[in-house]
């Protein structure tokens, strides 16, 4: 799926994943061979909805395993796509991503082909790495630029938080997130998961200390 862009956004690209009530079969997406079945007619009512935000220059493939275990589980998914996104000297990011898992969540209630079908009350995050640190924003860190070369005008924008989302999961975040005061308001049930050695440019380090220093273990 893609939402149009806005006057002042730009256009996001998605994939949902279902359940489905059909026998899945091999489909060939590019180089990466996935299990399922493509435009399946969404299994169930009521579903909770899982949105999945992948690390960076990541594609909506890039963890089709967990998207599929919980598809099969009962859970609407929806990936989003950063194959495309910047990594060198444009830090955009650190903006653009909350705001578009919020678009994203706004989309997937009120417009959207499973719409009708989302439990509300049932809206969880996973985010890893550059998506970790976009499900932190989310549930109310406040990051600190100390460090990161972005411009006065991006510090200056505020970071969306939307609390539709009632639990996450987030594993080897890019982490803004020093101290305690910039998590203090995180308040949601939240996994915290880290790699033995690191992900992603990720220490296993920056990741102990956003566990010491949520407000709630």
């Amino acid at each position: 799926l893609t939402i149009p862009a806005g006057a002042d956004s730009k256009a996001i690209s998605a994939a949902i994943w279902s359940p489905c009530a059909m026998a899945p079969t091999a489909l060939q997406l590019g180089p990466i061979t996935v299990s399922g079945v493509m435009d399946c007619p969404i299994q169930g009512k009521a579903l909770p909805l899982i949105v999945l935000a992948p690390g960076g220059m990541e594609g909506l493939l890039a963890h089709h395993d967990t998207a599929e275990v919980l598809a099969d589980g009962g859970y609407i998914v929806v990936a989003l796509d950063y194959q495309k996104e910047p990594l060198a000297q444009d830090f955009s990011w650190l903006i653009e991503r909350p705001k578009d898992a919020k678009r994203l969540l706004d989309y997937m209630l009120n417009s959207s082909p499973a719409a009708s079908l989302i439990d509300p009350q049932r809206i969880g995050f996973f985010g890893y790495s550059r998506g970790g640190y976009t499900g932190l924003a989310i549930a109310g860190a406040i990051p600190n630029y100390s460090g990161w070369p972005i411009t006065a005008e991006q510090a200056a924008l505020p970071i969306a938080h939307d609390g539709r989302f009632k639990v996450f999961v987030i594993a080897d975040p890019v982490s803004l997130f020093p101290d305690k005061a910039s998590l203090q308001d995180v308040s949601a049930p939240l996994q915290l998961w880290s790699s033995q050695y690191g992900g992603s440019g990720v220490s296993a380090e920056s990741v102990r200390k956003i566990a010491g220093n949520l407000q709630t273990p």
